[in-house]
């Protein structure tokens, strides 16, 4: 099964208004190019297997970070999107085309698409792991009734994110145990030796979420390893955490060596 990344720059005719977590720009557009994708973006699956993420100037994500705001997208800049599929992706989203959105023009075109056999994405090898966290992160803790999410880069809640959106669409052989007993065991072989975060809160909809983004350092025991560098290139693609499919939880996770305060 492929595992695909498209990377798209958008172009709008005049300023516009939008809304705090740009996503929602991002979904319009494509919808703009094939409506059929709504249903997949209205269903209540979890473990999509789509991301979509939000809007990026430069390497900077399009993102209101001090309250609910909106935000304003500069006429003539160029922006840019990407999305993450698993399996055969619609190929209508490839392309060049116009949208109208929040009264403008916007012009999109695809830059270049990355696509890789799912069994296959892997890491290099190293003791540790860095991972920056390049949108705001939702890492909700299992069980019970009401969402409880933490704001630290915990390495069990980590590590059982990505793997049980990988458990959903990886070979039987390759996929990876998790079961709450594990906790423990994890923590001793994935260990969190620097992380330098800030805690933020944002609005989708007119829902906050507090959250947090930065950087994260993980030493890994070499019995883990290869679990890892499967998992961490495979968050490269969807992302971590809850709500990755609208853009929450995306990561630039590179093998490196442990980083000092």
């Amino acid at each position: 099964m492929l595992i695909t990344r498209i990377f798209y720059k958008v172009v709008f005719g005049s300023d516009i208004i939008v809304p705090p977590f740009t996503s929602k720009v991002s979904k319009t557009l494509l919808l703009a190019r094939y409506p059929e994708m709504e249903r997949e973006f209205k269903s209540r699956e979890p473990y999509k297997r789509f991301t979509v993420s939000v809007i990026y100037h430069g390497v900077k994500p399009a993102i209101n970070f001090k309250g609910r705001g909106m935000l304003r997208l500069r006429a003539g800049t160029p922006y840019t999107f990407t999305v993450s599929y698993i399996g055969e992706f619609p190929h209508n989203i490839i392309g060049a085309w116009e949208a109208d959105i929040f009264g403008t023009k916007a012009v999109v075109q695809t830059m270049h698409v990355i696509s890789q056999y799912i069994d296959r994405l892997m890491l290099p090898k190293s003791r540790y792991y860095t991972v920056n966290f390049i949108t705001p992160v939702l890492l909700r803790i299992p069980g019970g009734e009401k969402p409880v999410y933490d704001l630290c880069p915990n390495p069990w809640l980590i590590y059982h994110s990505i793997a049980a959106h990988w458990n959903k669409y990886a070979p039987s052989q390759l996929k990876i145990p998790v079961k709450g007993s594990d906790i423990y065991s994890i923590w001793r072989k994935l260990k969190l030796v620097h992380h330098r975060l800030k805690i933020v809160d944002v609005y989708y909809g007119d829902k906050p979420f507090r959250s947090f983004i930065g950087t994260a350092t993980y030493e890994v025991s070499a019995d883990l390893l290869d679990n890892v560098r499967r998992l961490f290139a495979y968050a490269n693609y969807v992302g971590v955490g809850k709500s990755r499919s609208i853009g929450f939880g995306q990561v630039n996770i590179v093998a490196g060596e442990k980083q000092r305060f």
